[in-house]
Parts: structure tokens; C-alpha cells; sequence
């Protein structure tokens, strides 16, 4: 029988215990295993600096409806050191969930080496790795871009100035167009102004670039001609000015004044184009070397 993966639950917003950012749940059972095996996993896709993956197998048996679980694989995908492409590296089953998870005996990654059932905790583990990668395509989902190794793409989840406050975007007077800051578009904070969400491309060395969704503040009265304009046939004439709103790795910049617009086509948010502080110049002008840029946001080294 071929294995096969039977997702329950995909694509739940959940927010990372460890940075307070994004990351995707997905949760379902695996099909076709030898021998009566069964076996459950979870997916959890983090959108941290340098994107990971990691996946949770608890294999067991079924008896009267009910799944007993004997043990819980781990591994983690993403970017390694020392290494030019991601890589899959086993990690503690586990290690996050409640102490009465039914996860059986949680391996470390010795223990996950020595077990009988590592290839089949390889062989699902791939076959998760592989749909998710199938659902998500090449498309960037913060601007809409290509991704390959040329084009790699970072973004700011919330401005600096709300970023920093205790309770972040939970802070009273803070409201976004939605409830997930990835996912909005527009911020207003009674105390901070008005944000719109746009990006801007750092050229690199070696034809590489670094696309970063960033914030910039507007006045109130930006905000609204650009939501007006974003909903209409006339999205491609925006054109506005603002602050950027975040700090950029290696060049800083938080309240540069800049320049923006719809992008060509006029698909997405706003593109940052120009601005007149001197260091944000130079960087949206000359490019940077890559491979210290990619080293500060930590991504894994240009492909040679």
C-alpha cells in the first residue's frame, strides 16, 4: 500500500512561543504504513528571518477507535551552518508540547538515530516536507514575488515603535485591518499614527537581492487616499510619502523619509522608490555584499 497523508487541520495561525511571531499549524495522519502501524503528525512552519520547518511523527496502533501512542519522532528543516542549502536534522520529539500530550516516549535525537522506525519517520517526514512545499508554490506571501536563491525575501511584522511596546499589537489604541499582523495590510495606534505595509528591494552583489516587507507611517490622510485607491481601478496612479518605520539590518534607517507607489503591475502593497536620507539611499541604490547581508538576517550563505 502506498503511504499517503490525510491532512485534518491545515494552515492554523498560531503565534511561535519562542519569538511571539507567525508560524502555520498543520496537523493529520499518515496512511499505508506495514503491519497495522499507524501514525499521527503535526507540521509547524515558522516565519522567522530564515524560514523553518518542523515536523512531529507519533506513530502507535489503534485499538477500538482509539490511537495509543509508543513513540514521537522530530526533525527540523531549514538552514544550517556551514551548509549552502537547508537540510532536515532530527531534533527531541515533543519538546514544546504539555506534559500529557499523547506522544509516548519522546526520542532525542540519539535515541531517534538507534530506533527501528527511522526510516518510516523519514519517509513521512519527506512526504509532509514535499505537500506543503506542493501548497505553497514559489509565490512569496508577504508581496506576491518569485522566490529562488536570488531573490530572497524578509519582512517586519509589526513597526518598531509597536513592536516595542509590552503588550505589542494587543496594546490598547492599536488596531490592525487584520487580526494577524502578517496579514494586515494597515495599522493605526492612538499614540504612534498611521502605518500601511509596503516593501523595498536591497540590490546585492552577484544578482542577488533582499526583498524586505517593511512599514512605513503615513498621515491619517494618506492612509485613507490609499486605502480608497487600493480598492479601485485607479491603484496603479499611488503615489505617496511617508516614514520608514522599521530598521533595517546593517543600514538602519527607522524614519527615513521615502517615497512610494503601487508596484508594476499594480499587484500588491506598495513599493518603497526613493528617499533622501543618505544611508537608505545608498542601500536601495548600490548593492550590498550578499553574503553579509544574508549573515545579518540569518540566511544561509549566496549559492556559488
Amino acid at each position: 500500500m502506498t503511504l499517503s497523508l490525510d491532512f485534518t487541520s491545515r494552515d492554523e495561525a498560531q503565534e511561535c512561543p519562542d519569538c511571539g511571531g507567525r508560524r502555520l499549524a498543520h496537523d493529520g495522519v499518515a496512511l499505508g504504513l506495514p503491519d497495522g502501524l499507524h501514525a499521527r503528525f503535526s507540521a509547524f512552519e515558522y516565519d522567522h528571518a530564515a524560514p523553518e520547518v518542523f515536523v512531529e511523527v507519533t506513530f502507535g496502533r489503534t485499538h477500538r477507535g482509539a490511537f495509543h501512542p509508543d513513540e514521537t519522532f522530530a526533525a527540523r528543516y531549514g538552514s544550517v551552518e556551514g551548509l549552502h542549502e537547508p537540510a532536515c536534522s532530527l531534533v527531541t520529539g515533543g519538546l514544546v508540547a504539555p506534559p500529557d500530550a499523547p506522544l509516548g516516549r519522546r526520542l532525542t535525537r540519539d535515541e531517534a538515530l538507534l530506533h527501528p522506525r527511522l526510516d518510516q519517520f523519514w519517509e513521512v517526514n519527506d512526504l509532509v516536507l514535499e505537500q506543503l512545499a506542493e501548497r505553497h508554490g514559489t509565490t512569496c506571501y508577504c508581496c506576491g514575488g518569485d522566490l529562488d536563491d536570488l531573490e530572497r525575501h524578509i519582512r517586519f511584522r509589526l513597526p518598531d515603535v509597536v513592536a516595542a511596546l509590552p503588550d505589542a499589537e494587543r496594546t490598547a489604541g492599536v488596531g490592525l485591518s487584520d487580526r494577524d499582523p502578517d496579514r494586515a495590510d494597515f495599522l493605526e495606534s492612538a499614540e504612534h499614527g498611521c502605518f500601511v505595509r509596503s516593501r523595498l528591494r536591497l540590490p546585492l552583489t552577484g544578482g542577488h537581492a533582499l526583498t524586505v516587507g517593511v512599514w512605513l507611517q503615513v498621515t491619517p490622510e494618506t492612509a485613507q487616499r490609499i486605502g480608497r485607491l487600493w480598492a479601485s481601478d485607479l491603484y496603479f496612479t499611488l503615489g505617496f510619502e511617508g516614514r520608514l518605520a522599521n530598521a533595517l539590518p546593517l543600514v538602519g534607517a527607522a524614519g527615513a523619509p521615502v517615497t512610494a507607489g503601487a508596484p508594476v503591475p499594480a499587484d500588491g502593497v506598495p513599493v518603497v522608490r526613493t528617499s533622501t536620507d543618505p544611508a537608505l539611499a545608498a542601500a536601495l541604490s548600490n548593492p550590498q555584499d550578499a553574503a553579509v547581508v544574508f549573515d545579518a538576517v540569518g540566511m544561509p550563505p549566496p549559492s556559488s
